[in-house]
């Protein structure tokens, strides 16, 4: 597994993980699985998009958390 952030890919206009050595994931999708730091431990989540708000979320998460700058790995 690969560690890095999660960021906003402006290019993309979507989700991405950006890692150590500059390289970037290639934009997340609706319903892509990653894991991130919940509780001190690595969960799975999952990435939704809500049309309604236009906001990316992680399934998994507590709702109304920053996502931008967490660590993610896949």
């Amino acid at each position: 597994m690969k560690e890095g952030i999660l960021i906003w890919n402006e290019h993309l206009k979507r989700l991405d993980i950006a890692y150590s050595d500059g390289q970037c994931y290639g934009g997340l999708h609706c319903g892509d699985v990653v894991e991130t730091m919940v509780e001190n431990a690595w969960r799975h989540v999952r990435v939704e998009y809500c049309d309604s708000s236009g906001h990316w979320f992680l399934v998994g998460r507590e709702c109304g958390s920053q996502i931008f700058g967490l660590p993610v790995r896949n």
